[in-house]
C-alpha cells in the first residue's frame, strides 16, 4: 500500500458533495426574473451536454462491446515499436 495520508470519511463525503454540485445546479429554476433565455428552457444547456455524453457512450458501447460481438473478432491493445 502506497504511503501517505489518507482522508477521512467526512472529508470524502464533503469533497464527494462538492464534485457533485456542478451536475445538479443547471436543473435548479433560476428566480423569478432571471431566465437566461426567452424561448427556450433554462435547462437546455444541461440537456445537451448530457445528451452529449450519452451519444458518445452510446458510441463506444457498440464500438467496443457489440460490433466485437457480432463480427466475431476481439480489440486487443498493442504496442509500436516507433
Amino acid at each position: 500500500m502506497a504511503k501517505g495520508r489518507r482522508s477521512s470519511a467526512t472529508g470524502s463525503r464533503l469533497f464527494w458533495s462538492s464534485e457533485c454540485l456542478p451536475f445538479v445546479v443547471p436543473f435548479v429554476p433560476p428566480p423569478v426574473g432571471g431566465e437566461p433565455y426567452t424561448n427556450l428552457p433554462y435547462w437546455t444547456h444541461a440537456v445537451a451536454g448530457w445528451a452529449t455524453f450519452g451519444i458518445g457512450f452510446l458510441y463506444w458501447l457498440v464500438w467496443a462491446y457489440i460490433l466485437p460481438q457480432i463480427g466475431g473478432y476481439t480489440i486487443a491493445r498493442t504496442e509500436d515499436d516507433n
